[in-house]
């Protein structure tokens, strides 16, 4: 076969490297040696963590895992934002310059943290610092990964070159791991973790100075923009498209540049061929068909349809890595309690048991490459295929969990023997930790099959603009695994007493056998995945057989491609080559047999504890078990890590050039046959919306903008939904003193959004508005975040049952009120703008009106996910991580927002909208007195137009504003609106204004009654049964939720059936009006109902004799009877609330449409403030409501709150017949016409 080298590619095709002067082997030894310092410095941390954790910073054991797991997922995750970085916006140079010094920094604070006395234990400053440092030194670690990588390959135009270039970084990786994994954890154990840590950090400084020195020679490529917009056009497309008739002629749909395309799309995920449906409205202005948000070519829809079809296999991955990562965890800590010595001087440490699983891979890798793949190919005639290499490591694998199981029941068998159960967590076992090195080593064969595979199928299938993303996908996937390997243990410690501090007291074996289970169950879905996956650029390439070996790399193997083999034909995991797939299905079992393995040291070593007699309460009581058990399965993990991760990425590279050859490159656009353009409403051009002739804007700020509303809404539940349980239970103040705080609170950041609305109109845009409101809510979301974490921010914690309780101190008084009040201003300058700004990018009705509803479903679903998922956590892990959540949705929401800035369509200020209100009543003054006309050729209307009738005859004493003088007449006999004459529509407007407001206020009282009953139904829950089974629980602020799920399903029932029932009946839509009023009477009978429960709920205090009894006693009466009010009170909403935003939205003049949504928010802002006023009048009046509300009648509250609902309706109904609706019956009057 002819050799690579000669083979010719279309210049076309190249490789962006090839016009490049710079590149080539001159930059082979800064990056190779840059790779060496970084890794190294990386290992110097990573490797030994657990020991570190629990040796020095006193970390019990089991955590010091569950940290050990978040950080390699974190360092597995970032590599994925590393790439999306360099490929979209940086180069790839100034991303791993950047990540590397942050690694650097990360480390130095390490090296501080291990030397420096006050930053170790018994103080308690040191987790601020241990944690900054972790951090900084996983992001600068997950930074420069994969990156670095692909940097290194871009500097060689030839494949084979970048093959050789992957081999040796692979080496260096691997080479720079063994000794960090060898003669610096020795150092760290024997010598001191300062030197340990230094030795890394001037391993990551000479790295970083190596790599910056090779800039002058590098060949840097330029951004290509992010991968993901492409899949989001076709998204957006297809979502645009909706509902189209799909054509059954290829000639129907778009195909770019492909002039030669002969077949339409596939007949798989047909809804999204109508992205690639042309139609009229999609011709340019010259006739032609370009890519857009609006159509795409049938190869950008085939690329997303092989995505949806990839991802359950990618999936399948996901719990192999889980399992590797509790292996590796937890062998760590089975070697921290067994016998490690190797003769009687040289004691292994315990977190070099990991080389075994590495020198597998290393081995397995060669082995495989050079004589199990050849003698495979030998015997089939065929190359060994993915799917069957991920296949392969699925079986190892669980061999591997079931040796780890074996050597665990050993381990324990020795710990009963030797009676160590119940001694000191550091007792050890006699015996050998070399067991388990099996496990390992099985897990390192595993390895060597299934992650290569895997990263040969994804580069493989992926479509071409993510292929730089598809390598780091397995990163994703190994940091998705540590992470759920984090949530299984928790899972684990909570439900059994399997894993306690001390190992030797539980049943690790147990877990093992647990993974095993898991492992197979997963091996088994890989299968069903497998088999339904059918490749697309394998199968393309078996097709032509004929073809020079440029076209042909569909092999994951690198002596596949140094010999130029053919590739392989099959298509499905039972065929007779092995593909890449299956290579990685057998990497699962190899891990799934290495976790058994584990599971089998650990038995052993607890056995060996259970047959000590007595052993000495200290830490150096050692059990008699030898280390080399732990040994017995590394082998497996590495021989699975090494045997095709090379291979793969060269497979990677062909594969990209030899699909972009197969590719027809001309440049003529398809025409096709023109058809009737989609009926689109015509809209005048006095009320298109002011981005008319904004080239930017649309659906391309769609996710941006959901995105900031989905983080900032997420980051409010997290601190609103749970305030008064969090003043109760953490800041020591009184319910009835909390609910006030709460009442003022929601009221202000109620009342924030109008000014929020009248800065963006007036004076900034509300981008920046947006942006500083957000940043502020940050602040304040970090203040609150660390006022319940520091001790000495927050008073002792009190006990439940106790009369006394320490009260907050002034100083924590002001952190608290400081941290609320930037919260609720930064939160309500956001409310509503972000809305009105995500309005303003759509120039159509229809799509303002769309992206209203996806905005109201992504604000209830966020709120709903607070209400649930963040308030468990605050309730049952802790109130700083669940605050510390709503940090990080607030940053990310923030950043998303930022992201889209250049996307955006930016609206300048307009000036305040009450100007023209102040001109009415300014010009008005001026001219009272004056005799007004009856023509209405005397008034003056906007533009100087002429008008039939003159003003109307309410208000009458406003018309002379309108009224036209001799003096208001400018110099050139014109006239023009000013300070002393207001053109009739601003008159109108005003009356309008005047008319309007007594509705308005009628949901003053209506918003007042709900705040008191949400923050009452709060303080109600903390005194109720509020179990669901033996073991969960409801977190009292959670109960608000069924009133937002009842208004979300009422909105839909009322949108979808009872709107069209009533149009149907009566042929005319339900008013506004008549809406608020159902809302009104509905809302009554929420307060009877909440009545009614609290009469209830005193009943069986007094029957229980609960009256006296300390704040947080517990009546023995379920807490869903508050269920039922609550769902009443949704329902009541999902009318009233819509109701009210339709009317203002509706009747309120054009110059105030921004303000006039928020005025919902201003009702809702009094509501609360006047609810704190009600609440303080009953405390002063009456005993309604005092600190414990079992020793009140909280059901007299409800029943005042009945009366003034009911009065209220009947104000409300006064006023509704006084109103007369101007806008409407105008629409109505047309349609009618």
């Amino acid at each position: 076969m002819e050799s690579l080298q000669t083979t010719s590619i279309p210049s076309d095709q190249e490789p962006s490297v090839k016009h490049c002067k710079r590149g080539g082997w001159t930059t082979f030894s800064f990056i190779i040696g840059a790779v060496m310092g970084l890794t190294l410095a990386a290992g110097a941390w990573l490797s030994n963590l657990i020991v570190f954790l629990v040796n020095v910073m006193n970390i019990k054991s089991i955590n010091a895992s569950q940290i050990n797991n978040i950080i390699f997922g974190s360092c597995s995750l970032f590599p994925i934002a590393g790439a999306v970085i360099a490929d979209s916006f940086f180069s790839s140079f100034y991303v791993v310059s950047v990540f590397a010094s942050v690694s650097l920094l990360g480390m130095i604070m390490l090296t501080l943290a291990s030397t420096i006395h006050s930053l170790r234990p018994p103080t308690c400053l040191q987790y601020a610092v241990l944690y900054s440092a972790l951090a900084l030194a996983s992001i600068g670690l997950g930074g420069t990964r994969f990156t670095i990588a692909s940097f290194g390959a871009d500097q060689f135009p030839k494949p084979d070159e970048q093959g050789t270039f992957f081999g040796w970084y692979f080496f260096t990786l691997y080479l720079a791991s063994t000794i960090s994994l060898t003669a610096i954890i020795y150092i760290q154990d024997s010598v001191s973790w300062g030197l340990g840590f230094g030795l890394g950090v001037a391993a990551n400084a000479i790295g970083l100075a190596v790599f910056l020195l090779g800039k002058g020679f590098y060949c840097h490529t330029k951004p290509k923009g992010s991968p993901f917009v492409s899949i989001a056009r076709v998204l957006a497309a297809a979502f645009r498209k909706r509902g189209k008739l799909e054509r059954f002629q290829s000639q129907g749909y778009f195909h770019g540049d492909n002039i030669e395309a002969t077949s339409g799309p596939t007949e798989s995920f047909r809804f999204l061929n109508c992205a690639a449906l042309r139609f009229e409205d999609d011709r340019k202005s010259d006739g032609s068909y370009s890519s857009s948000w609006w159509l795409c070519t049938v190869e950008e829809v085939e690329d997303l349809k092989i995505l949806f079809k990839i991802m359950p296999l990618w999936s399948s991955g996901i719990l192999l890595s889980t399992t590797i990562a509790m292996i590796n965890s937890l062998t760590v800590l089975q070697a921290l309690t067994m016998d490690r010595h190797l003769g009687p001087h040289f004691k292994i440490p315990a977190g070099s048991f990991l080389v075994f699983s590495i020198l597998a891979i290393a081995l397995s890798i060669f082995v495989i490459d050079r004589f199990l793949l050849p003698l495979w190919k030998k015997l089939t005639r065929r190359s060994l295929k993915p799917l069957q290499q991920i296949g392969i490591g699925h079986v190892i694998n669980m061999f591997a969990i079931v040796g780890s199981a074996s050597v665990e029941k050993r381990r324990l068998h020795v710990v009963r023997n030797l009676y160590l159960d119940g001694e000191p967590p550091d007792s050890v076992v006699s015996l050998s930790g070399l067991w388990l090195a099996v496990p390992m080593l099985i897990i390192g064969v595993g390895e060597g099959f299934h992650f290569p595979g895997q990263v040969a199928l994804y580069y493989q299938e992926f479509p071409k603009s993510l292929k730089s993303t598809s390598a780091a996908m397995i990163s994703l996937l190994i940091g998705i695994g540590y992470y759920l390997s984090i949530a299984i243990t928790d899972m684990v410690r909570r439900s059994t007493g399997w894993l306690p501090n001390d190992i030797n007291d539980g049943r690790l074996d147990y877990v093992f056998w647990l993974l095993t289970v898991i492992a197979f169950l997963n091996f088994v879905y890989f299968l069903l995945c497998a088999n339904l996956f059918r490749y697309r650029n394998t199968d393309n390439h078996e097709n032509e057989p004929n073809n020079p070996p440029s076209l042909s790399h569909g092999q994951a193997s690198w002596s596949t491609i140094q010999n130029h083999s053919r590739p392989y034909p099959s298509q499905n995991l039972t065929s007779g080559a092995l593909t890449p797939l299956q290579r990685t299905g057998i990497g699962h079992v190899i891990n799934i047999f290495d976790v058994v393995a584990s599971a089998l040291i650990e038995s052993k070593r607890l056995h060996v504890v259970s047959t000590l007699t007595s052993v000495a309460a200290n830490k150096s009581c050692l059990i008699q078990v030898r280390c080399a058990w732990l040994v017995r399965h590394y082998p497996l993990k590495g021989l699975g890590k090494g045997s095709t991760f090379l291979d793969m990425l060269l497979c990677f590279t062909k594969t990209l050039q030899s699909r972009s050859l197969t590719r027809p490159c001309s440049k003529t656009a398809l025409r096709k046959k023109r058809m009737e353009s989609l009926q689109t409403t015509s809209i005048p051009s006095d009320q298109e919306p002011s981005m008319k002739h904004c080239k930017r804007g649309g659906w391309t700020t769609f996710s941006f903008i959901i995105g900031a509303v989905m983080g900032l809404t997420l980051a409010a539940g997290a601190w609103t939904s749970n305030l008064i349980v969090f003043l109760v239970n953490v800041m020591n103040i009184k319910s009835i003193n909390a609910s006030q705080i709460n009442n003022i609170i929601l009221g202000s950041y109620s009342l924030f959004p109008i000014a929020g609305a009248v800065i963006a109109d007036s004076f900034f845009s509300s981008f920046y508005v947006v942006s500083v409101f957000a940043s502020v809510s940050l602040l304040g979301m970090i203040m609150l975040t660390l006022a319940s974490t520091i001790h000495s921010l927050r008073p002792p914690t009190c006990v439940t049952g106790s009369f006394s309780c320490e009260a907050p101190s002034k100083l924590q008084y002001a952190v608290l009120y400081s941290a609320l009040a930037l919260a609720s201003f930064g939160l309500g300058g956001t409310r509503f703008t972000i809305a009105s700004f995500g309005a303003d990018q759509f120039a159509k009705p229809d799509e303002q009106g769309t992206f209203f509803s996806w905005y109201f479903f992504t604000l209830y679903l966020a709120s709903a996910i607070s209400l649930t998922a963040i308030i468990y956590v605050q309730d049952s892990v802790s109130w700083g991580l669940g605050f510390g959540l709503g940090v990080a949705a607030n940053a990310i929401g923030l950043v998303v927002f930022l992201l889209g800035k250049r996307f955006y369509c930016h609206t300048k200020p307009k000036g305040s909208p009450f100007v023209s209100i102040a001109r009415v009543l300014a010009a008005a003054f001026r001219k009272r007195g004056k005799l007004e006309s009856f023509q209405s050729q005397d008034y003056f209307y906007r533009d100087n137009t002429k008008a039939i009738s003159g003003p109307t005859k309410s208000f009458r004493f406003l018309n002379c504003a309108a009224l036209r003088f001799e003096d208001d007449r400018k110099s050139d006999g014109s006239y023009s609106s000013s300070w002393w004459l207001c053109t009739v529509e601003e008159v109108e407007d005003l009356k309008t204004l005047f008319k309007i407001m007594p509705l308005w206020s009628s949901g003053i009282l209506l918003s007042t009654t709900i705040a008191m009953i949400n923050s009452l139904t709060v303080l109600q829950a903390l005194t109720m049964d509020r179990h669901l089974g033996p073991h969960f629980k409801i977190p009292a602020g959670s109960f608000l939720l069924f009133c937002i799920l009842a208004t979300i399903l009422s909105i839909f029932i009322i949108d979808r059936f009872l709107l069209p029932v009533w149009k149907n009946l009566t042929r005319r839509s339900l008013k506004p009006l008549q809406q608020i009023g159902i809302g009104h009477v509905i809302n009554i009978f929420a307060m009877v109902g909440s009545a009614s429960v609290e009469t209830r709920r005193l009943r069986v205090v007094r029957n229980h004799h609960l009256n006296g009894e300390p704040p947080g006693s517990v009546v023995p009466m379920s807490g869903l009877w508050l269920v039922v009010p609550l769902l009443i009170i949704g329902v009541g909403e999902g009318f009233h609330f819509p109701g009210q935003v339709a009317l203002y939205y509706q009747e309120f003049p054009k110059s105030l449409k921004s303000t006039s949504t928020a005025m919902i928010s201003l009702l809702i802002g009094i509501g609360y403030y006047l609810s704190t006023a009600i609440t303080d009048l009953v405390r002063r009046s009456t005993g309604w409501l005092p600190n414990n509300i079992n020793d009140g009648r909280l059901d007299y509250v409800f029943w005042l709150l009945t009366v003034i609902a009911f009065v209220n309706f009947g104000y409300f109904l006064f006023c509704a017949n006084l109103f007369s609706y101007r806008n409407i019956d105008n629409y109505e009057n047309e349609a009618s016409g």
